[in-house]
């Protein structure tokens, strides 16, 4: 499925998100209820969403992955946009809040998973283990170091594989990464995520 666009809901992206995945079937055999939506970065969100089985009353909870797009200045007033899928089609985003997982049906358990298993399971075991990642890694504070398994190069020729945060020399709040010539540059979500790191001293 592909992009959908429109004008920015009234009700804002978390409460759109939510009826648009609260639902019953014509015939009324399953219905639909989200229990939890956690936007992040706003690029994606995580919707943990309870199916129900209206003969049996079985039920289970499966996370709902949905990309997002805000557009300010889009002159044809789509200002807003999302694609959606479900934790079985093997989303590439995994960045989901701790929250959200904890309220999934565990898989083995599961009866009315809309999909299959498989690809769901590997993204919550992504998921975890980004989040154990996150808890192993130290403060970013001036003075720890990033190395990545593989070096990067960039633009200029010069490889890095070995980066240092510091404080901004003219804005001291903010925070960049050095390369080890001392050439601030960035760092993509991505690479970070494969990094280890070492605590300032």
């Amino acid at each position: 499925m592909g992009w959908t666009t429109m004008p920015m809901p009234r009700e804002g992206a978390n409460a759109y998100l939510r009826s648009m995945f609260t639902w019953e079937n014509k015939d009324g055999s399953a219905r639909n209820e989200v229990l939890d939506c956690a936007i992040v970065r706003r690029k994606v969100a995580y919707l943990a969403v309870k199916r129900t089985e209206t003969a049996t009353g079985k039920s289970d909870v499966w996370a709902a992955v949905v990309l997002l797009g805000f557009y300010p200045r889009a002159r044809d007033g789509y200002t807003f946009g999302y694609k959606d899928m479900c934790e079985s089609m093997g989303p590439y985003e995994d960045d989901c809040p701790a929250r959200i997982l904890k309220l999934l049906t565990p898989l083995e358990m599961a009866e009315t998973h809309p999909n299959s298993l498989k690809y769901a399971a590997e993204w919550r075991a992504r998921a975890w283990a980004r989040i154990e990642r996150a808890k192993a890694r130290p403060t970013l504070r001036p003075g720890v170091v990033a190395t990545l398994p593989s070096p990067v190069r960039y633009r200029d020729g010069v490889e890095g594989v070995s980066f240092t945060m510091r404080a901004h020399p003219y804005y001291p709040k903010r925070r960049q990464w050095v390369r080890q010539d001392g050439v601030p540059v960035s760092l993509p979500r991505r690479l970070l995520d494969a990094a280890t790191f070492t605590a300032a001293a």
